[in-house]
């Protein structure tokens, strides 16, 4: 019988790391990249990608509480939000938040929400579409955009170093 190659040993130990690691992680506070896009005509291409720690389990995800920037197009723009809560359950996602848009004319002040749906929550990712909403502070919606969206469970640093093992491992050749 023969012994088994370090490619296969470097496999079975990923294998196994990344089982332990969203075993362990269900029901926990991992972190998740969550990333939103859509288009407007005056800030064009507008993008929010950023790393949340949220409450994972086998049915969704939920997360709250978080503030950041969206990355626009238009030059002389900056879009913030706060206050982002953000719950994921099997195919669909719905959250609210603040924002505040700054350019040369001022500031103005939004609440936001969206919902959408979309390929079903499996424990690490989901993704889809959906549509986002501006209610000016006080006033009436007034701007409502498609969205795409994703959720993604970040690798914990073990389970990357791991990998980069096996791909290094895979790499080496044979004598």
């Amino acid at each position: 019988m023969s012994s088994p190659s370090s490619k296969t040993i470097l496999a079975t130990i990923a294998a196994a790391t990344l089982c332990g690691s969203a075993a362990a992680g269900l029901g926990d506070e991992l972190p998740v990249e969550f990333t939103m896009a859509f288009t407007s005509e005056s800030l064009g291409a507008v993008v929010l990608t950023q790393v949340f720690d949220a409450e994972v389990d086998i049915s969704g995800v939920t997360f709250e509480d978080g503030a950041g920037m969206f990355d626009v197009a238009n030059p002389g723009y900056d879009f913030f939000f706060s206050d982002l809560d953000v719950s994921l359950l099997n195919d669909t996602i719905t959250g609210t938040g603040d924002a505040l848009l700054e350019s040369f004319e001022g500031d103005t002040f939004f609440d936001f929400s969206f919902d959408g749906f979309g390929t079903a929550w499996d424990g690490t990712s989901a993704e889809g579409i959906g549509f986002i909403q501006f209610t000016p502070e006080g006033g009436f919606t007034v701007d409502t955009h498609e969205i795409a969206w994703s959720v993604v469970v970040v690798p914990a640093p073990s389970v990357l170093a791991v990998l980069a093992l096996a791909g290094a491992g895979s790499r080496r050749r044979r004598d």
